[in-house]
C-alpha cells in the first residue's frame, strides 16, 4: 500500500520494496515545520521518540502540509552490494534528500535527488536517488522532503530494472495522455477555423490551459523536450496558477450562451473572471503575492458555476449541455478521487495518481461531442432564420410587384374617373378603359398569386410563346397620358410580322416592359422622347427601350439591380419611385431564359469641350428566346 500527500511533500504508508530486500517495514514521520533542522537533530529527535507513524494521525497520510517533512525506513539487504534505488513518481519536489545509516548509526550515502539537486547522479524527470547496501543487514534511511506545489508522493525501494519499468510506464502514460489531448485541440482548432465560432476558441484556450499545468505538474520543466521563457522551474507555476479556472469560465459563458440564458448570472461570472485575471497578472510580477493562496477558491468557483450554468442550460432545453454537464462531471470526480487520495482517506496507487489525467481526457473527449451537437443546433437556428428571412424577401417581392404594377392602371381608372365626372356623354367613351385597367389589375393579381406559387415550390413557371405585338400595342394604353403631361413624345414601333418569343404574358407586359417603359418616362426631361422597338436576330428577339433623357450616372449602373442597393432617384419632375423597378425587369427577364443589358451617358457627364453631352440618355435592351411559328397556337 502506498500513500501520497498533497501539498509541500507526502508519503506512503509502506515502501515498496524489491526481492533483495527483507522488508522495507513501516515508516515513521517527523514533520520539521520551518525546515531548519539537520540530519544530526532529526536522528536525536527520531532517538526521543518524535517521530510517529500514520496510526498516529488517524489516517493514511498526513494531508495537506507547508512544512518539510523527514521519513525514516528502515531496509534489511539479504545480499552484498545491494543497489536500491529510492523513488518518487511525482515530480515536484524540490528537495529530496536522502541519508543512508548502517545498523552502527554509521552514515554510508547521502544524496540529494530533488529537483533542485545539482549534478544528480540520475538526472532523470523523476527524483530518483540510487544507494548502495554494502553487506547484508539492516539499514536505516532517512529522507527528507519539500515541494512547493500541491502534488503527490510515493516512494518506492526498487532495483534497477523495476525503476526503469516505472519511469517508463509513468512517461509513456503522460504521452499517450498529451498525443490525446493535442489531437483533440488541433481537431477543435480546424473546426474553429472552419466555423468561426468562439466555443471552440474559448475550448481551446482550456485544453491548452490545461496541458501546460500537466507539463509543469509533470516534472518536465526541468527535463522535458519543450521549454517555456516563463516557465524555468517548478516555482514559476504561479504564473498559470489561474488559468484553467479563468479558460474554464469563459468557455461556459460562451458555450451555455448566459448573456441570453441568465445575464445576471453571466455578469457575476465576467466579474469572476475579471478577479481571476487580476490575480494572474499579480502573480506574474509578484510570485509571492496573497492571492495565489485563493487559487484553490477559484477553482472552487469554476466548478460551481460551470454545474450551476450548467443545469439552467439544460432546464431551458438545450441537450448539448447535458452532455457539457456529463463531461465536467466525470473531469470533476477524477479530481475528487485523487484529492481522497492526496488527504489519504484512500489508498494512493497509480490509478489514483492519474485518475485526473484520464478524467481530463474523457472529460476532452465528450466536450468535442458536446461542440459537435452545439454546432448543429446553431446550424439548424440558422437555417430556420434563413428560412424566414426568405420568405419575408418573398413577401417583400410580391409587394414590390404588385405596387409597381398595379400603379399604372390604376392611374388610368383615375383619369377615367375624373373626365367622368364632367358629363354623362363623357363618361361613356371612359367605360372600355376602366374595363381594361380592372381587367389589367386581376391580371396582375393572378400573376402574383402564380409568382408566389412558383417561388414556394408549389407549382413550376411555364414558359409559353408570348406576341411581341400585342406587348407594344398595349404601352400606349398605359402611358399615353403619363407621356402627354410631360409632353414627350411616345413611339411604338408596329411590327409589320409579328415576333413571339418564350415568357410569361402578363409578365413580360407589366414586369418588364411597363417598368422599361415607366423609367423612361419618369427620367425624360419636358419634350423629350421615348422610343420603344422590337426585332428578331437568329433564335432570339429582342425590345429596346431608348430615351433621351439624364441618363444613369456611371456609379449607380453596377448597383441598379440589387434591391438592397440604394438607387432610388427623384424623376425630373420630382417623382418617386422605390429602386425595386430594375431588380424585378432582371428577375423576370432571367426566368425567361434571356438577358438585359444598358447604355447610359448622364447628363452631367461633360464632353471634351466641357459642355453638357448632346447624346445624354439611356438604351435598354432585352433579349429573350424566340418561339416558331408553329408554337403560337
Amino acid at each position: 500500500m502506498t500513500l501520497v500527500l498533497i501539498g509541500l511533500g507526502c508519503l506512503p504508508s509502506t515502501l515498496k520494496a524489491h526481492n533483495d530486500l527483507a522488508s522495507a517495514g513501516d515508516f515513521t514521520v517527523y514533520i520539521d515545520e520551518d525546515g531548519s533542522r539537520s540530519i544530526d537533530d532529526i536522528r536525536e529527535l527520531e532517538l526521543r521518540g518524535e517521530f510517529q507513524t500514520l496510526k498516529d494521525f488517524g489516517r493514511r497520510g498526513l494531508g495537506f502540509t507547508k512544512s518539510t517533512v523527514w521519513m525514516k525506513v528502515s531496509p534489511r539487504s539479504l545480499t552484498p552490494n545491494t543497489e536500491v534505488f529510492i523513488l518518487s513518481p511525482r515530480p515536484d519536489f524540490t528537495t529530496m534528500d536522502i541519508f543512508l545509516f548502517n545498523d552502527q548509526g554509521k552514515l554510508i550515502a547521502n544524496q540529494e535527488a530533488g529537483t533542485h539537486a545539482k549534478g544528480r547522479a540520475i538526472q532523470r524527470r523523476l527524483p530518483t536517488g540510487r544507494i548502495v547496501l554494502p553487506e547484508p543487514g539492516a539499514y536505516h534511511a532517512y529522507v527528507k522532503i519539500r515541494s512547493p506545489l500541491q502534488l503527490s508522493l510515493s516512494l518506492y525501494l526498487l532495483s534497477h530494472e523495476e525503476t526503469h519499468r516505472v519511469i517508463t510506464s509513468d512517461t509513456n502514460f503522460y504521452f499517450a495522455y498529451y498525443g490525446t489531448v493535442i489531437a483533440l485541440i488541433l481537431y477543435n482548432f480546424f473546426l474553429f477555423l472552419v466555423l468561426r465560432s468562439y466555443n471552440y476558441f474559448f475550448y481551446i484556450a482550456f485544453g491548452l490551459s490545461m496541458a501546460l499545468n500537466a507539463y509543469v505538474q509533470g516534472g518536465f520543466l526541468e527535463y522535458g523536450p519543450v521549454t517555456f521563457p516563463f516557465l524555468n522551474q517548478i516555482e514559476d507555476s504561479v504564473r498559470i496558477l489561474f488559468l484553467p479556472s479563468i479558460s474554464s469560465l469563459l468557455f461556459t459563458y460562451s458555450f451555455l450562451q448566459l448573456k441570453t440564458l441568465s445575464p445576471r448570472l453571466g455578469k457575476v461570472l465576467i466579474g469572476v473572471v475579471v478577479v481571476a485575471c487580476l490575480c494572474q497578472i499579480t502573480l506574474w510580477f509578484f510570485p509571492d503575492a496573497f492571492c495565489k493562496k485563493f487559487a484553490s477558491a477559484f477553482d472552487l468557483i469554476a466548478v460551481i458555476f460551470v454545474f450551476v450554468s450548467g443545469t439552467l442550460a439544460i432546464r431551458a432545453g438545450d441537450r448539448a449541455a447535458s452532455i457539457f454537464l456529463l463531461a465536467w462531471g466525470i473531469l470533476a470526480l477524477s479530481v475528487g478521487v485523487w484529492s481522497l487520495g492526496n488527504i489519504g482517506l484512500i489508498e494512493k496507487t497509480f490509478y489514483v495518481a492519474f485518475c485526473p489525467l484520464v478524467g481530463n481526457m474523457i472529460e476532452m473527449i465528450l466536450m468535442s461531442l458536446a461542440l459537435a451537437v452545439k454546432i448543429r443546433k446553431i446550424e439548424a437556428r440558422t437555417l430556420i432564420a434563413e428560412m424566414e428571412a426568405k420568405e419575408k424577401e418573398n413577401l417583400q417581392h410580391l409587394l414590390r410587384m404588385i405596387s409597381h404594377d398595379i400603379s399604372n392602371p390604376l392611374s388610368i381608372i383615375k383619369s377615367a374617373a375624373y373626365i367622368s365626372r364632367r358629363s354623362e356623354a363623357d363618361a361613356r367613351p371612359q367605360m372600355p378603359r376602366v374595363e381594361k385597367a380592372a381587367q389589367s389589375i386581376e391580371g396582375i393579381i393572378q400573376q402574383v398569386r402564380k409568382y408566389d406559387a412558383v417561388r414556394s415550390g408549389k407549382i413550376s413557371l411555364t414558359l409559353s410563346p408570348c406576341s411581341l405585338r400585342k406587348a407594344l400595342d398595349d404601352i400606349p394604353f398605359y402611358f399615353s397620358e403619363r407621356a402627354e403631361r410631360k409632353e414627350i413624345t411616345l413611339t411604338c414601333e408596329t411590327l409589320d410580322e409579328d415576333i413571339w418569343v418564350f415568357a410569361d404574358e402578363i409578365a413580360l407586359t407589366h414586369e418588364v416592359l411597363n417598368n422599361l417603359v415607366s423609367n423612361a418616362i419618369k427620367f425624360t426631361r419636358l419634350g423629350g422622347r421615348v422610343k420603344v422597338s422590337a426585332g428578331a436576330l437568329g433564335d432570339q428577339a429582342w425590345i429596346r427601350v431608348e430615351d433621351n433623357g439624364i441618363g444613369i450616372p456611371k456609379s449607380l449602373l453596377p448597383q441598379l439591380f440589387h434591391a438592397s442597393r440604394p438607387t432610388t432617384r427623384q424623376g425630373t419632375s420630382d417623382e418617386s419611385g422605390s429602386g425595386f423597378g430594375m431588380p424585378l425587369v432582371k428577375t423576370f427577364v432571367e426566368k425567361f431564359g434571356g438577358d438585359i443589358s444598358i447604355m447610359s451617358r448622364d447628363i452631367e457627364e461633360k464632353d471634351e469641350n466641357g459642355q453638357d453631352p448632346r447624346d445624354h440618355g439611356t438604351i435598354i435592351t432585352v433579349r429573350l428566346k424566340r418561339s416558331p411559328q408553329a408554337l403560337k397556337s
